[in-house]
C-alpha cells in the first residue's frame, strides 16, 4: 500500500528523522526537538483519503474503507463474502428475570 503524503507531512517527517535518528548522542544535546502538533490518529479511507471514525478493514491487506458495500478489496482484490451490518453488532439484550 502506498499513500502519497502532502508536502507539509514530508517536511515534518524529514525534519523529525534528521533530528532524531542521524545525530549521535553528543550532537542531540544541542539540537531542539521538532515541534509537536495535533496529530491525526483516526484511520484514513483508502478510496477517499478522508479520516474515518468507524471504518471497515480488509482482512488480507488491512486497507481501511469508510463503507462496507464493496464486493472486493480494490487494493488486493480479495472478495468479501460476509457483509456485516454497521451498528450494534453482537450486542444482545439481557433478559429480565421472571419472578413467581
Amino acid at each position: 500500500i502506498y499513500h502519497v503524503a502532502s508536502e507539509q507531512t514530508r517536511q515534518g517527517l524529514s525534519h523529525y528523522l534528521l533530528n532524531a535518528c542521524l545525530p549521535d548522542h553528543y550532537a542531540r544535546r544541542f539540537l531542539r526537538p521538532p515541534a509537536e502538533g495535533a496529530s491525526e490518529t483516526r484511520g484514513v479511507c483508502t478510496l477517499t483519503s478522508q479520516p474515518v471514525d468507524i471504518g471497515f478493514a480488509c482482512s488480507v491487506c488491512l486497507a481501511v474503507f469508510s463503507h462496507a458495500r464493496l464486493p472486493s478489496c480494490p487494493v488486493c482484490g480479495t472478495r468479501f463474502t460476509v457483509h456485516v451490518a454497521a451498528g450494534r453488532m453482537g450486542i444482545k439484550k439481557k433478559q429480565k428475570k421472571r419472578t413467581l
